[in-house]
């Protein structure tokens, strides 16, 4: 359900039609390849492969240098209204694309990128030229010619810069040399030593010791200290103006350039993932094989292709067969099989919004039930039953509509989810009778007929003069009713488990384990809710003569003998896979989880929707105290407070309605440790590739 219909291909092609074959592949788009077990890659793939990640790489320098805006930030990608230029590219087949590519990125490469190379050279002199300035300078007020220094040979002498803390100690390592010393910085000092020829190497090694930094002029320089940083200032000058001429030249580069950089690194980023996949092509000597997956209803397109030229081996994938042998490997500790990926098949745009939710549990095990068009319906609703208020929720919408109009394509899913959460945040407002934390002048309830719903909050008045008094038999019936939506929801989760067993004809396990789960379940919300009838009185409903906690009692107490029963039973008649004994270690684990968290505690669980929406409410009608206080003077403060609440609650009730979903309702039944469809083809955002030829395919 969602899904995709999988078929598995073989194309068996000749090496020297490797590239053009490959290019119908890549057309086709809707293609996860599996690479055969080898080591063995095709020599012409091989080498296009290469070319075209030495052009991404020289174009991805060239990127860098130049700080393009390659990946937006978050806000410009949400908000920014982004359009991207397409660089068109065509070709007949790989060998001709990436020759195309080379003719085009050449000129970009050899011009643009000469010129960074030369800037880069230059700043590294220029970075060089500061450096040797800044180690100069600490001793430019002495007018020492270290050349002379160098020229000794009597003597051996170090002039040096060091901690001016170790000059005690140096003294100490060298008492028969002669020290001189001269302050520099706050901390560091100048020190010359001078030595005997014998004394050389001992002198040296300390001095290390204590990290001196040994004061040299490069030879092409005037020795003396002074004169060097002048020289030193005269060429970084000169380096700055050439950095700013070669700045000048590049930019013009770029603009007279009529190729778009970023889509020809793009375009060559595609050919290289593309084919550095699709070289693995097996180990004949004259035959290529290229093996993957592709929707079934993408399969008449490639024949059209491929199928008059070169053998096709195809077959279908059936899912409910596959989802059966993956249950079989897991629970009977079977070899492991090669399961199909998965490929969401919806065209919904809401469904599709929400598909993001389902795969933070993992994507659906191939023929595993998809839970995302239920999710469409319930976490939006669960997000505005916590996010109640109409001023809030209309605040979502527009944040969600912004987003979804002007996002790119990668957020446009995320502003249609926000979207549909402040719809059901508005409608939920307009029933709670709250705009931002405020009463609404009318109570659509009883516009409704629904006289017994009352405000969340009590009307202001003499008994409640601030509006923070809330309705507690409204209270009450939000608590109870979000204690039955729960209910509900399990109940669809358990019921997608019965789902998944039947499709996977794993009846006996269906009979061990989840039926009685769900009968215990229902048979333990008979008996609660004749306990609660009856005052919360255990005595009322243990006496006998109360008929439905007699039906509850008896069938939970039914349930709980056949869980202990049925595995056991059909482990020993060989029915399921394990013995007696393990089968009743997994029953008392299963009854234990009855009794802590999947009866009690998953239902409880539930409230949050209420208590969430009561928490917003408190929240806002704490802040509008200020409003009945001090009136319209702290509008401007009120504005600041509610965008914080809002933002802050809004984060709170994601979590909360992601949690109830991912661990109360996905728990009863969902896998999810499926391999996500992996398309060949990566999302293209500045290129957009057409394959010519006598056939064609609409490219995706």
């Amino acid at each position: 359900m969602g899904v995709y219909t999988l078929s598995e291909i073989t194309l068996i092609v000749p090496r020297s039609e490797l590239p053009e074959a490959s290019s119908y592949i890549a057309e086709l788009g809707d293609f996860h390849p599996t690479s055969p077990e080898t080591d063995v890659y095709d020599k012409r793939l091989s080498s296009l492969a290469s070319g075209a990640y030495r052009i991404s790489s020289e174009l991805t320098y060239i990127i860098d240098n130049l700080k393009m805006n390659v990946e937006p930030s978050a806000i410009q990608k949400a908000f920014g209204g982004i359009k991207y230029d397409k660089t068109e590219m065509e070709a007949q087949n790989w060998d001709d694309y990436v020759s195309k590519l080379e003719t085009r990125s050449s000129p970009v490469i050899n011009s643009i990128g000469e010129l960074i190379r030369e800037r880069r050279a230059m700043e590294k002199k220029r970075d060089d030229f500061l450096a040797l300035k800044r180690s100069i300078e600490v001793v430019s007020s002495y007018n020492i010619d270290l050349s002379k220094i160098e020229s000794m040979h009597r003597f051996h002498v170090e002039f040096v810069i060091v901690e001016t803390a170790d000059l005690a100690e140096i003294r100490k390592s060298f008492p028969e040399s002669t020290i001189i010393d001269a302050p520099v910085t706050g901390k560091e000092s100048a020190v010359l030593v001078v030595g005997t020829p014998e004394q050389a190497d001992r002198i040296s090694k300390s001095l290390r010791s204590f990290d001196a930094r040994t004061v040299t002029i490069p030879k092409d320089l005037p020795q003396t200290p002074s004169a060097a940083t002048r020289e030193l200032e005269s060429r970084i000058a000169g380096l700055s103006k050439d950095l700013a001429e070669n700045e000048g030249k590049t930019q013009s580069a770029v603009k007279s350039s009529t190729e778009s950089i970023l889509g020809l690194q793009e375009a060559a980023d595609f050919a290289y993932r593309v084919l550095e996949e699709l070289k693995k092509s097996g180990k004949l000597k004259r035959l290529a094989m290229v093996q993957g997956y592709v929707p079934s209803e993408r399969l008449p397109q490639l024949k059209d292709r491929v199928a008059e030229r070169w053998p096709l081996i195809t077959q279908e994938i059936d899912p409910q067969q596959s989802y059966a042998e993956g249950l079989r490997e897991q629970e009977t500790g079977a070899a492991e099989i090669d399961q199909p990926p998965t490929k969401f098949s919806s065209k919904s745009k809401p469904i599709v919004a929400h598909e993001p939710i389902t795969l933070t549990s993992g994507p659906p095990v191939y023929g595993e039930f998809d839970p995302t068009p239920v999710l469409t319906v319930t976490f939006p609703i669960f997000y505005g039953l916590m996010f109640g208020d109409v001023g809030h929720g209309i605040l979502l919408m527009l944040v969600g509509g912004v987003i979804y109009a002007r996002g790119v394509t990668s957020m446009k899913n995320w502003g249609l989810l926000i979207l549909l959460a402040g719809i059901s945040a508005t409608v939920v407002g307009f029933i709670v009778g709250e705009i931002f934390g405020f009463e609404l002048p009318f109570e659509l309830p009883k516009i409704l007929g629904l006289t017994f719903l009352e405000p969340l909050k009590q009307a202001i008045g003499p008994a409640n003069p601030n509006g923070l008094a809330f309705n507690t038999a409204t209270v009450l019936f939000y608590i109870k009713f979000t204690i039955y939506v729960g209910i509900i929801h399990l109940f669809i989760g358990m019921g997608a488990g019965v789902y998944n067993r039947i499709r996977a004809g794993d009846y006996w396990h269906l009979l061990a384990g989840l039926l009685p789960t769900i009968s215990g379940y229902t048979f333990f919300l008979i008996f609660g809710f004749s306990f609660k009838g009856a005052g919360f009185n255990l005595a009322k409903v243990t006496n006998g003569t109360n008929l439905q906690a007699n039906i509850g009692l008896a069938g939970l107490i039914v349930s709980i003998f056949w869980l202990f029963l049925a595995g056991p039973l059909l482990a020993r008649s060989g029915k399921i896979h394990g013995s007696v004994l393990s089968e009743v270690g997994i029953a008392t684990m299963e009854f234990l989880e009855w009794v802590v968290s999947k009866f009690v505690g998953n239902t409880v669980s539930y409230v949050r929707l209420s208590i969430l929406l009561i928490v917003h409410a408190a929240l806002l009608s704490a802040t509008n105290l200020l409003f009945y206080s001090y009136g319209y003077a702290v509008i401007p403060i009120l504005v600041v407070m509610n965008l914080l609440i809002f933002a802050f609650e809004a984060l709170i009730v994601y979590v909360q309605s992601l949690r109830l979903h991912l661990y109360e309702f996905f728990s009863k039944f969902y896998v999810g440790t499926g391999t996500e469809f992996n398309s060949l083809t990566p999302v293209k955002d500045h290129v957009k590739v057409k394959w010519l030829g006598k056939k064609t395919v609409p490219s995706q």
